[in-house]
């Protein structure tokens, strides 16, 4: 029934598109000109305005509920498992994930993958009390941070690089060593100007890292930027990513143009 669903939204999705793409090789090249005039100006002013000065960080705290079972139990480190049930799987270790295995995904389908794969259950109470944990940490660098959910927050770094002399990576890696002191768990961290993309950049700091953006030259960040696949932006999941790409847009290069 599962497999039945999700063909039929497959079909779905592929008629969805089939009519995108008939639409957008009916535009004229009146309308495109228009539209292209209208954009041109917007990500003018856009550029115009942005601020490259702060230092924003996100700490993304590395498969957050498997780690904190695996630091309760430590006969589950390094161990193929899963925190959640054959339902619904909410978080799977690294482990697990080497098998195709992830978070959001049906346990029953995950058992497919990967027969001896492990469950176990969820306990809310251990994470909100390790949370609370690294939200104490992260009040000694930002005291006004922003948290998403129990395994991530926005802080700006940029008073605390100034005060300790420190640029935006350097300090990222002051907040990491400091949660694994008080906590014993890794976390992973993004640097950039602004919250969006250093939102991006945590993951190509997974797991256990951190990396930062090039903001100081803005050829290098708008190249990289450029570089990036769409599904790498916030928001942007399957479906859309799946949209894009029937319009021959796969980076945000593409997307730019």
């Amino acid at each position: 029934a599962h497999f039945k669903n999700e063909q039929r939204k497959e079909a779905d999705l592929a008629a969805r598109l089939d009519k995108l793409t008939a639409r957008a090789s009916r535009l004229s090249a009146a309308e495109v000109a228009t539209a292209t005039a209208s954009t041109s100006g917007r990500v003018a002013e856009l550029i115009a305005t942005r601020d490259r000065g702060r230092i924003w960080c996100v700490v993304d705290m590395d498969a957050f509920f498997a780690a904190v079972e695996e630091k309760d139990d430590p006969a589950l480190a390094g161990a193929p498992f899963a925190v959640g049930s054959t339902s619904m799987i909410s978080t799977a270790s690294y482990a697990a994930r080497a098998h195709g295995i992830r978070s959001a995904m049906p346990g029953f389908v995950a058992l497919k993958l990967l027969p001896t794969l492990r469950f176990v259950p969820p306990r809310f109470d251990r994470y909100v009390a390790e949370a609370a944990s690294v939200r104490a940490v992260l009040a000694r660098f930002d005291p006004a941070f922003h948290p998403a959910g129990l395994d991530e927050a926005y802080l700006n770094l940029t008073s605390y690089c100034a005060e300790h002399g420190k640029d935006g990576l350097a300090a990222a890696h002051d907040v990491r060593a400091a949660i694994r002191a008080a906590t014993g768990l890794a976390a992973s961290a993004g640097v950039a100007p602004n919250r969006m993309l250093a939102k991006v950049a945590a993951d190509f700091g997974k797991p256990d890292g951190a990396f930062a953006v090039p903001s100081a030259d803005p050829a290098a960040l708008g190249a990289w930027i450029a570089s990036l696949p769409c599904r790498k932006v916030p928001g942007i999941g399957r479906v859309a990513e799946r949209t894009l790409a029937s319009l021959g847009v796969r980076t945000c290069g593409d997307l730019h143009a």
